[in-house]
């Protein structure tokens, strides 16, 4: 019996409401163990999709059937036909794209923060930890060639890059923390406002 054709489908992105809470609870000084365990697993299964997503856009596919790396010396293009040496499964370049095309799931100058939080959040034990590695990722930036890029957050929370920049921008840590954060909207604003096209979208 052939096996059967895996369906190749991607986590969403984190609502902003459930990321809300988590911050606003800390704010209050209280420790939500299993929120940050929601929000902070979501995150990482994003950024998982995001790292498969950006390792296939530049020719090295993870065969979602048997998880073979397929591998390419340069990125795919929509003719090519891709053939998994393992079982055998196979895919058109142009349909796999299309599986993850205007999602926001290519990486770009942004890998680097995915990777660290890829890697980090499964050892992190303790609730600061957690909270740490969560507000470091969700403030991280596309780093460009001469200025800074677009907000990370944009590849992992839901909304357009306008709604979740007021978002970042309004997501603070003034007061209490219960995970011992400091204030990062002081931060946030700061390399915003070094962009010269991130100036418009923030809330004057």
């Amino acid at each position: 019996m052939p096996a059967k054709t895996p369906v190749i489908s991607w986590a969403p992105k984190v609502p902003k409401a459930k990321i809300q809470r988590l911050y606003a609870a800390d704010a209050r000084g209280m420790a939500e163990e299993e929120l940050v365990d929601e929000v902070g697993w979501a995150l990482w299964s994003r950024c998982d999709s995001i790292l498969t997503v950006t390792a296939a856009h530049y020719g090295r596919l993870q065969c979602p059937r048997c998880g073979a790396w397929i591998e390419s010396p340069r990125p795919w293009e929509d003719s090519d036909q891709v053939v998994c040496p393992a079982c055998a499964w196979q895919i058109a370049w142009a349909a796999y794209h299309q599986t993850y095309k205007g999602k926001q799931l290519f990486g770009a100058n942004a890998v680097e923060p995915f990777q660290a939080y890829h890697k980090a959040f499964p050892q992190a034990r303790e609730y600061s930890q957690k909270m740490l590695l969560i507000d470091q990722l969700i403030h991280a930036f596309h780093i460009g060639l001469t200025e800074i890029g677009r907000p990370a957050g944009a590849n992992l929370i839901e909304g357009n890059l306008k709604d979740v920049i007021h978002f970042l921008d309004q997501l603070t840590n003034a007061g209490t923390s219960a995970a011992g954060l400091g204030n990062t909207r002081d931060e946030w604003r700061k390399t915003m406002e070094s962009a010269d096209w991130a100036r418009p979208f923030l809330p004057s």
